[in-house]
């Protein structure tokens, strides 16, 4: 009887200990896998935050989207009124080099017109010189006989009237010069004036404005550039052209908008170098 309550008690005692060692097992596996719940329970929380940023980049991306087609339509009705305008401006343009030839024509024929005139006015400035001349004698000749005539009035001066006469022909004869040389003087005009030669304004420095070319359009040999008048563009004005940092030629402005401007080929070979995305550089004016 006693030996078996011994088993019996050294049973109990490694049940006991049986016990304990699962039930610690036990509790080291959930401090395991409630760590590991934890550990999954944050890179939950931390995806749940990234999907709700990234939520928030899409409705933003979704709206940029947007705005994007919307300024694409704007730029491509823009581009097709350009395209238009610059089939007129081709038209025009045939129209004014017809012009251009019927101006160089009279532009001779001015030359020749010139040329007499500059003729007629050497002749001119030549009897200017003769007329001044002549005026310098004349004006000598009046300060004589206005020196006579004083002459005489002083030595007319305490002669009583109808009794004495000093002189009457010359005296008549210097007033009659007298007024013969005012007269003259009064038909010559005044003097010409000096001729004032006119400084020219020292030259004004400008702004320097860089782009880049939106679209080409070889057909028609013209490029669309992201500078308008808006910038402070004008036409004709000239801008050089950069293919990957190397110059390739020159564009000169035809047409305006706001944000953008067409310029035609201003250097022949250009055509067959230049890309959308080329730098755009104003040349100095």
């Amino acid at each position: 009887m006693g030996n078996k309550a011994k088993v019996a008690v050294l049973i109990l005692i490694i049940l006991f200990i049986a016990s304990l060692a699962l039930a610690g097992g036990a509790f080291y596996l959930f401090q395991q896998e409630h760590g590991k719940n934890m550990t999954l329970q944050a890179q939950l929380n931390d995806l749940k935050e990234r999907q709700r940023i990234t939520e928030n980049d899409l409705q933003g991306s979704k709206k940029n989207v947007s705005d994007l087609s919307a300024k694409l339509k704007d730029v491509q009705a823009q581009l097709d009124s350009v395209g238009d305008e610059l089939k007129q401006t081709k038209t025009d343009k045939e129209a004014a080099l017809n012009k251009i030839s019927q101006l160089n024509s009279d532009l001779e024929q001015q030359r020749n017109l010139r040329a007499d005139l500059e003729s007629k006015l050497t002749t001119a400035q030549e009897d200017t010189k003769k007329t001044q001349a002549q005026l310098r004698v004349l004006e000598a000749q009046r300060v004589q006989l206005e020196g006579k005539i004083s002459q005489l009035e002083t030595q007319a001066q305490g002669v009583e009237l109808g009794k004495i006469v000093v002189n009457p022909d010359a005296k008549k004869a210097g007033k009659e010069k007298a007024k013969a040389g005012k007269k003259a003087l009064k038909e010559k005009g005044p003097e010409p004036k000096p001729v004032i030669e006119e400084t020219k304004p020292a030259p004004v420095s400008v702004n320097i404005f860089e782009g880049k070319v939106l679209v080409i359009n070889k057909e028609y040999n013209f490029a669309v550039l992201s500078l308008g008048s808006h910038d402070g563009i004008n036409v004709g004005d000239l801008f050089s052209v950069y293919h990957d940092n190397s110059y390739i030629g020159d564009l000169r402005v035809e047409k305006l908008h706001d944000s953008m401007s067409a310029a035609n080929f201003a250097t022949p070979d250009i055509k067959d170098k230049i890309a959308e995305g080329d730098k755009v550089v104003q040349k100095g004016k």
